[in-house]
């Protein structure tokens, strides 16, 4: 039988009401955030840089996405399992995670739960000092 280690939990809480300001799609554009950081925010004025064509790499739907969005920044030090959650939503906003080379983002993984529903995600980060973008964005608002 095999036992599962985890040396370290890094846990980002995103709570957001609606719909902060980003320029540009760019992997440098992202706002960064600390493992534990506990967000309650909104993403009204920040305008739609993402759309479905972004999140072909995670997601096969045909909803547009083009709602406002938001993207953060997260280094997490150590390998870990990783919770990232989306709650409180008071309009339908999905959750995308991301990978950024050559200053390209790549989506690899995709919450879009219906209405506002909480969004979360676990995801195994196996290495030390991995870099994820984390893109709040409104399904069509």
């Amino acid at each position: 039988m095999k036992t599962l280690t985890i040396k370290s939990f890094c846990l980002v809480i995103l709570c957001f009401a609606l719909n902060i300001s980003l320029q540009g799609q760019s992997c440098n554009n992202a706002i960064p955030l600390e493992c534990g950081t506990i967000i309650s925010s909104n993403n009204i004025i920040s305008g739609s840089r993402f759309n479905r064509n972004s999140f072909s790499d995670c997601y096969n739907g045909t909803s547009s996405f083009n709602g406002n969005d938001v993207l953060y920044r997260v280094t997490v030090p150590k390998a870990s399992i990783t919770n990232v959650r989306l709650s409180g939503l008071s309009k339908d906003l999905d959750l995308f995670l991301f990978q950024c080379t050559s200053n390209q983002l790549r989506c690899f993984f995709a919450s879009t739960k219906s209405g506002n529903s909480d969004e979360s995600v676990n995801v195994t980060l196996p290495v030390d000092n991995i870099t994820f973008y984390i893109l709040v964005d409104g399904f069509d608002i």
